[in-house]
């Protein structure tokens, strides 16, 4: 009945935070999930229920335990427990840190590949660039705004595009081309750029050359493309061959155009003015907010009857990492949560450890001992349950890590240094918590424990 009563206090204390952290969770998981309490009777019974369940079974094992001493024993002092309950009591703490472990594991490996993605070159200089909206039929005045947009303060290049570098999806099956050796086909992705493409983005030229306006009939038959069409193609030397109909005039160094979860696959840069949708605007470092509201008044003059809307190229970028993003900061919440939780066991058994061994601790200090001896002592068992969860933990966490590594292609290698420092961080926290309880019990009293014997 206590047990069942804590359960259910437990409960409501529950509900209470639930209501109050739903929003934060949302916030962190990018979800809209509800708590409707009174309207679904279902979920209700759920909690009650469990709340039981878990009464019942954390109170039906102390139950049978105390049932199972003899009185006359009990009452003389010899109350201790036996060696199949302190063993379970070890059992549970260290499977605590096992998922301890896996979990601060998963928080470095995730917090890694974040890193990586954030800060990886993609090939091009995806810094200090806006992208501007051509909404409706603006692509059609896309030199005049361009021309104006280029007088603003601070605007160091400009270039029209169908669609920016974070995100370019228009692709197209390419089933012959000039020098086909074999029946295979690939799909190519399709990009429509003017001429300032590679020079805004800095994106290198690997052979031949760009698109240039001192070539103007190569922009109706002539096309760019990057070493990974090149590759798909089959040829060693692509230039002037043709390709969707059109001549190859250079290849561009690769560059992630997508997220980086999936290879760079073969694009083919053309010159379709009707096509451009945005401008990507490179402007000088420490001159944003400036330069923003320079354009914003051009704009103005130009089409005053479309808004002047904006984003940043790196900002389009990172959303493509939004739900890596968010599963960071739930396994970072839960490693907490987890590490707190195993501490709270990690705590009990420690207690429990001490007052066990209370007497043989008052005999030690009787004959001698030191306080840092007896703290040695009774830490380094707890120290074993770590170093033993650590056994289980490791090759756990590197299968699933391993796996969900493999969403990305281009990621982390896994460190043996990311197991060492998990399992480090698991140690040091483990012995904070049991070393207070070793130094309570080493520096008390000897008369207090030996004073009935």
């Amino acid at each position: 009945i206590e047990s069942i009563i804590y359960s259910l206090i437990s409960m409501i204390f529950s509900v209470i935070l639930i209501f109050d952290l739903l929003p934060v969770f949302n916030s962190l998981a990018g979800t809209q999930l509800t708590f409707a309490l009174k309207s679904d009777f279902v979920i209700f019974l759920s909690i009650v229920g469990i709340a039981l369940l878990t009464g019942i079974l954390s109170g039906l094992y102390p139950s049978l335990v105390l049932s199972g001493f003899k009185p006359v024993k009990v009452l003389k002092g010899f109350l201790v427990a036996g060696s199949g309950s302190r063993n379970f009591r070890k059992v549970l703490v260290t499977f605590q840190f096992v998922l301890t472990i896996i979990l601060i594991i998963g928080t470095v490996i995730v917090n890694r590949q974040l890193h990586f993605m954030a800060n990886k070159n993609l090939g091009f200089d995806k810094e200090q660039v806006l992208c501007i909206n051509l909404p409706g039929k603006l692509n059609q005045k896309t030199d005049l705004i361009k021309n104006n947009l280029e007088k603003s303060t601070g605007v160091v290049n400009i270039s029209g595009v169908s669609s920016p570098p974070s995100g370019i999806l228009s692709s197209t099956d390419v089933k012959d081309w000039e020098g086909r050796k074999s029946n295979k086909k690939f799909l190519i992705y399709r990009l429509s750029a003017d001429y300032d493409f590679v020079k805004t983005l800095d994106i290198k030229i690997e052979e031949g050359r760009y698109f240039s306006r001192s070539f103007i009939a190569d922009t109706a038959d002539g096309c760019v493309i990057n070493e990974a069409a090149v590759r798909a193609m089959g040829s060693n030397s692509p230039l002037g061959k043709k390709l969707l109909g059109v001549k190859i005039l250079g290849v561009v160094k690769d560059f992630n155009f997508n997220s980086l979860h999936s290879k760079i696959a073969p694009l083919i840069i053309y010159f379709a003015p009707g096509e451009i949708k945005q401008l990507l605007v490179r402007v000088k470092p420490n001159t944003v907010g400036r330069t923003i509201k320079s354009l914003k008044a051009e704009w103005d003059n130009i089409v005053p009857d479309y808004p002047f809307e904006f984003n940043f190229l790196d900002e389009q970028i990172n959303k493509l990492y939004g739900a890596d993003q968010r599963i960071g900061k739930v396994i970072n919440t839960f490693s907490f949560l987890a590490l707190f939780i195993a501490c709270l066991g990690m705590l009990g058994l420690a207690s429990f450890t001490a007052a066990q061994r209370t007497k043989e601790v008052g005999v030690r200090k009787v004959l001698g001992a030191k306080i840092s001896g007896i703290v040695i002592l009774l830490s380094k068992e707890f120290t074993k349950y770590v170093l033993l969860a650590n056994l289980f933990a490791w090759p756990i966490a590197y299968f699933v890590m391993n796996k969900w590594l493999q969403n990305y292609a281009y990621r982390i290698d896994i460190s043996w240094w990311m197991f060492l420092l998990s399992g480090g961080i698991a140690l040091l926290i483990a012995l904070a918590t049991v070393i207070f309880q070793a130094i309570k019990a080493a520096t008390a009293n000897p008369v207090e424990s030996l004073r009935y014997e």
